[in-house]
C-alpha cells in the first residue's frame, strides 16, 4: 500500500523550551512528541513519506520548521500542541488555520469532526463566525508553510483534568486515530485508510511499542511559550 501524499508533522516546542507546563509538571513538548511519534510510525507503516520537524528533545526554531516542510516538499503539514490558559479552569479542543478562507480550511474542518467524534465528552472550542469550526491565527508555522497547514490543539495542559488525560499513553494514542481520520484526502483510496487503521494500528499496542518511541517527562519549571504570531502581518 503506497499512500499519495508527503506529510510534515510538526511536534510542538522541545529542547531548551518546554512550552506550557502542567500544574503536576508535565511539559506540553512531552505530550507532542510522544503523539506525533506514534502517528508518524503508523503513517510509515502504511508506506506514506513522513517527515518530522523534531525527532527527539532537541530545540528547533519556528523558521526551521517551516523550512523543513517547505524543504520536505509537504502536501499536507500538521501542527500538535497543547493548549495553555492562566485559567485553570480553561479546557477543550481546538484547530487552527490561518486567516481567511484557504486551502487548510476542509482539512481542518475533516480533522475536527473527527476529534468531536472520538471524544464527545471533551469541549471542542469551535469559532463559527465565517462558518466552519477552525479558529484563525497567523501562527508563522502556519502562514510560512507552502502546504495546506493546520495546528491541532489537543487539549489545555494547564488544567488538571485535561493535563492527567493527555499524561495517560493510551489516550495519546486514542488522539491519534482522530488525526488520522480527519485527513482522508492524503489517501489515494478510500479503502487504504480502513486498511491503515485495522491492520498497522493493530500492531502498535503499548505492549509492541518499539523502545526508542517511549517519550519521557524530564524537568520542569523550564523557560515560558515562545511567540508564535507573524508579528508584522
Amino acid at each position: 500500500m503506497e499512500l499519495m501524499a508527503r506529510i510534515c508533522i510538526d511536534p510542538g516546542y522541545g529542547g531548551s523550551d518546554p512550552g506550557a507546563i502542567g500544574p503536576s509538571g508535565l511539559q506540553e513538548k512531552v505530550v507532542t512528541l510522544a503523539v506525533v511519534k506514534k502517528l508518524a510510525y503508523i503513517l510509515k507503516a502504511a508506506g506514506a513519506q513522513v517527515k518530522l520537524t523534531r525527532e527527539d528533545d532537541s530545540y528547533v526554531s519556528l523558521a526551521e520548521r517551516v523550512a523543513i516542510s517547505n524543504d520536505f516538499g509537504a502536501d499536507v503539514f500538521i501542527s500538535i500542541h497543547a493548549n495553555a490558559a492562566t485559567s485553570p479552569q480553561a479546557k477543550g479542543i481546538e484547530v487552527w488555520t490561518t486567516w481567511g478562507q484557504t486551502a487548510a480550511d476542509p482539512l481542518a474542518e475533516s480533522i475536527a469532526n473527527s476529534l468531536r467524534a472520538a471524544f464527545p465528552g471533551l469541549v471542542f472550542r469551535a469559532d463559527m463566525s465565517d462558518g466552519d469550526q477552525d479558529k484563525e491565527a497567523n501562527f508563522q508555522v502556519l502562514y510560512y508553510t507552502k502546504a495546506p497547514a493546520v495546528l491541532v490543539e489537543l487539549g489545555f495542559i494547564t488544567n488538571s483534568t485535561e493535563e492527567e488525560l493527555l499524561n495517560i499513553p493510551i489516550i495519546r494514542d486514542r488522539l491519534v486515530g482522530p488525526l488520522l481520520k480527519g485527513c482522508p484526502g492524503i489517501w489515494g483510496s478510500p479503502c487504504q485508510y480502513r486498511r491503515l487503521l485495522t491492520r498497522p494500528a493493530r500492531q502498535l499496542r503499548s505492549s509492541r511499542m518499539p523502545a526508542s518511541l517511549t517519550v519521557r517527562n524530564t524537568g520542569r519549571n523550564m523557560p515560558g511559550r515562545a511567540s508564535r504570531l507573524v508579528g508584522s502581518l
